[in-house]
């Protein structure tokens, strides 16, 4: 009895509905229209493509590193003979031998080139900006430990050592290095070492473009990787 009384006020109370419905009393639920999506513009496109593609901003973020470092060596290198020259371009360090200058001082130009970069790719990260250069900063890239550490002191100079030994191109004071060692010892030292760092460096860029977590050589070697914040 029960049962069929629930049944009756159901459907008394559906058809009550129903009758207020027709009569406009009970609105329709009205369901929202979206708007079109915005067109975007191509340069939109292209940065959203550029954001998205972790091995081109990686390499946008390594050109700008190239540039501020390449001022940092040029500055110590190439300015003062150019000062001490009148006004001639640096072709190699033996030119500075040229000019009277002996050996050691021009190794002392290397080393402090060599001191400079560092601190940009070691001291920079660690005391101004964690796990960033000005390149990584402006990309909003971070080098961490393979654990999700932050990379310490330690690990970001295993990682600038291997690439300032091992990748050539990365690094505007690899050059002027290989020349030293070239000045020092003989040219076929040089010769080999930049035929060997031109391989790795190419082994390298395969490693960041296909392989896990876009690891570079110097990535691997010091435990660390990149990504994006």
């Amino acid at each position: 009895m029960a049962k069929a009384r629930q049944k009756k006020a159901s459907k008394r109370a559906a058809s009550e509905r129903a009758q207020r419905k027709r009569a406009g009393e009970i609105e329709s639920p009205q369901v929202e229209k979206k708007a079109p999506p915005k067109k975007q513009s191509w340069i939109d496109r292209m940065s959203e493509r550029i954001y998205k593609s972790t091995v081109l901003v990686r390499l946008i973020a390594g050109v700008c590193d190239f540039l501020v470092s390449g001022v940092l060596t040029l500055t110590v290198i190439v300015v003062p003979y150019y000062w001490m020259s009148g006004g001639q371009n640096l072709g190699q360090l033996g030119d500075y031998l040229a000019l009277g200058i002996t050996k050691p001082m021009v190794a002392l130009l290397v080393l402090v080139a060599l001191v400079l970069n560092w601190c940009y790719y070691v001291l920079v990260p660690m005391r101004k900006w964690p796990g960033q250069t000005v390149g990584k900063h402006v990309m909003n890239l971070e080098v961490v430990k393979v654990n999700g550490d932050e990379a310490e002191i330690g690990t970001l100079t295993v990682r600038w050592l291997c690439a300032l030994l091992a990748e050539t191109p990365v690094l505007t004071v690899t050059p002027y290095l290989m020349q030293l060692v070239g000045l020092l010892t003989n040219s076929a030292v040089m010769t080999t070492w930049q035929f060997v760092a031109l391989v790795t460096t190419i082994i390298s860029f395969g490693m960041m473009v296909a392989g896990m977590n876009h690891r570079a050589l110097h990535d691997r070697v010091a435990g660390t990787w990149v990504y994006r914040q």
